[in-house]
């Protein structure tokens, strides 16, 4: 980037006044690398470093037009308690301009939640979402309106499990990975079944198909019900567990209360 850069920048404009690059940002923020951030980048830049020949320009704002008090107040003291107590070249640099002024008038509220530990497989995600449920209906005891509730998340991953979690407990959500319907197991079971009715003799599609039929089979296992039935025509797989004929689709199937809003958009 820094060749593109350096055109911009070096080039000479009609009036001939040299071209300029306007950055926004800190160390601090950059720290998340978010998009590929990186805090040297910044770093270098305040020490009046640059691969351009033009010297930077640093501007420290102060005030904060976004955040309410409280959120400030919390920032302004975690982050000098950090460069207080972590006595590291790069925390000091990193940390070195990172008190804000309050221009918001709104208080705000800052609340941290601390999970036990513990070896029990799944603990975590769990008591996660429990601890979120709780927080929402808390919320909701207090007349806040869903809509003005926001979760912010690390991945992919940690929002769909959080979604499902909270669908099926009445708790309707919209995210971006809810409108991936891909990503839910009834579509994709749908798209099959429409795709067998190309290709009816597909083993690819067959294993699909009774990979998901399989979490409705109590008795068997998943790997037991796929080898039982794999060689069975699809056809007669419906037929025997079912109750229908793969090409007279009129049955209702029990979905997951997840899975209704993948469903209604499919």
């Amino acid at each position: 980037i820094i060749p593109l850069t350096s055109h911009a920048i070096e080039g000479m404009e009609e009036n001939d006044s040299s071209g300029s690059l306007f950055l926004v940002g800190d160390p601090k923020q950059s720290l998340y690398r978010w998009r590929g951030a990186d805090p040297e980048v910044f770093k270098t830049i305040i020490k009046k470093k640059s691969p351009f020949y033009v010297e930077p320009q640093v501007q420290v704002l102060k005030d904060n037009h976004r955040s309410s008090e409280k959120i400030i107040e919390f920032n302004n003291n975690f982050f000098s308690f950090v460069k207080e107590n972590i006595q590291l070249k790069e925390t000091q640099e990193t940390f070195f301009s990172f008190e804000q002024n309050q221009i918001k008038e709104s208080t705000g509220i800052v609340s941290i939640s601390f999970l036990e530990n513990s070896s029990k497989e799944n603990y975590y995600k769990t008591l996660t979402c429990e601890n979120v449920l709780e927080i929402i209906l808390k919320k909701r005891e207090e007349k806040v309106n869903l809509s003005d509730i926001a979760i912010l998340l690390r991945s992919n991953d940690e929002c769909g499990l959080i979604s499902t979690f909270l669908l099926e407990n009445n708790i309707n959500i919209t995210s971006e990975e809810m409108l991936s319907i891909e990503s839910s197991e009834e579509v994709v079971f749908l798209i099959n079944l429409l795709k067998f009715k190309k290709d009816f003799n597909s083993k690819r599609l067959k294993l699909e198909t009774l990979k998901f039929l399989s979490s409705f089979e109590k008795q068997l296992s998943t790997h037991d019900y796929i080898e039982i039935n794999l060689d069975q025509h699809i056809d007669l797989i419906f037929k025997n567990h079912l109750k229908l004929s793969l090409f007279r689709l009129d049955c209702i199937f029990s979905f997951r209360p997840a899975s209704i809003h993948y469903l209604a958009m499919f």
